[in-house]
């Protein structure tokens, strides 16, 4: 019996000295900075100090980085006369924190466009390494925000590799500011657009990795998902301000396997989605899904021409859209269906 109890209690000394060590080591590193962090916050300054200095109603477009590779606000500017501003920046850190960042760049009487990559549709709120990486390194706040068991859950997924990472950073006082050439970068593309795109050349590694893509997994989309969770209260919260909320569709490598009835009720779900918020959709998922040839190094990142022919594909549908409206369309046309079609019941989800 004290044999076993020793072992309880030697057990346990272990487990909340590992506990220790770990939170210990977590909270050491809050501020300091990575590589992949350093790029992520270029591209918010960017985008901040373009929301912070354009006093008119604007265009804002927030989505992971397929509106980065994917829309360019500078001709959307020049062609509508409205101010945009490119908000997209990593897939990787999860709806929730776009759209907590987005709201941010947002004033009443501006109209925000939703690009959304599909697997923010399907996110289940358990915090990726990227976004793990940019809040420990930039954003400690929103940390704070979170609810307790959030946060719990936010710092048990820190990896090793990131604690061992931001310790020596820590210690040797390593600045990646300078590897990105931060202060000159702050304001090329004011708009918030991707200019490297057209100075940057498609390698031969790129061109394989795209050719070796393979379709998404569009099936089983659950209603009630955190991703969709975040996005009625980003709606919800955008309605309180005056504040337009536009969907429409990510630009992706077009397979034949989205020909699928499975793919369809995913699509449509997507359309029922918005429709039950009151937020219309410009066109439909095929209209933004294109030939591998026109991608660059992801399934959802765009070369130039492709940038060029989404940017206007986007365009001649917002335009649409605006006429319709000016001419006091009460209805909006989605996906072959009017705003009075059957409405999947989200009653829990927006309660």
């Amino acid at each position: 019996m004290n044999s076993a109890y020793k072992y309880l209690v030697s057990t346990s000394s272990t487990f909340f000295l590992c506990c220790f060590l770990y939170l210990s080591l977590f909270y050491f590193q809050l501020g300091v900075t990575t590589y992949l962090s350093v790029g992520v916050e270029r591209l918010y300054l960017n985008k901040t100090n373009y929301a912070e200095h354009y006093s008119q109603p604007k265009l804002v477009v927030i989505s992971g980085s397929t509106a980065f590779y994917g829309i360019r606000c500078q001709t959307f500017q020049e062609k509508i006369n409205l101010g945009c501003l490119n908000g997209g920046t990593h897939m990787g850190l999860g709806i929730e924190y776009l759209l907590y960042r987005g709201r941010t760049w947002l004033k009443p009487g501006d109209i925000v466009l939703l690009p959304l990559e599909y697997t923010h549709y399907q996110n289940n709120r358990f915090p990726s390494d990227v976004l793990i990486d940019y809040v420990m390194a930039f954003d400690p706040e929103y940390l704070n925000s979170l609810n307790w068991n959030i946060r719990l859950k936010f710092v048990m997924s820190t990896s090793v590799t990131r604690l061992v990472e931001g310790t020596i950073n820590r210690l040797t006082q390593t600045n990646f500011r300078e590897s990105y050439k931060y202060e000159k970068l702050l304001f090329e593309g004011k708009n918030g657009d991707n200019e490297e795109i057209s100075k940057t050349k498609q390698t031969q590694k790129f061109r394989q990795f795209v050719e070796e893509l393979s379709p998404l997994e569009l099936v089983n989309l659950d209603d009630k998902t955190s991703g969709m969770k975040s996005i009625v209260a980003f709606v919800k919260w955008c309605q309180e301000r005056n504040i337009l909320v536009l969907a429409t569709w990510p630009n992706t490598i077009w397979f034949d396997a989205y020909n699928s009835s499975k793919t369809s009720i995913f699509f449509d779900k997507i359309i029922l989605f918005y429709q039950y918020l009151g937020v219309p959709i410009l066109g439909n998922a095929q209209d933004f899904m294109y030939d591998k040839s026109l991608f660059f190094d992801s399934i959802y990142h765009l070369n130039n021409e492709g940038i060029q022919i989404r940017t206007q594909k986007t365009i001649a549908l917002f335009k649409d859209y605006l006429s319709d409206h000016q001419h006091g369309s009460k209805t909006v046309s989605v996906h072959g269906m009017e705003s009075d079609t059957k409405k999947i019941k989200y009653t829990e989800m927006v309660n």
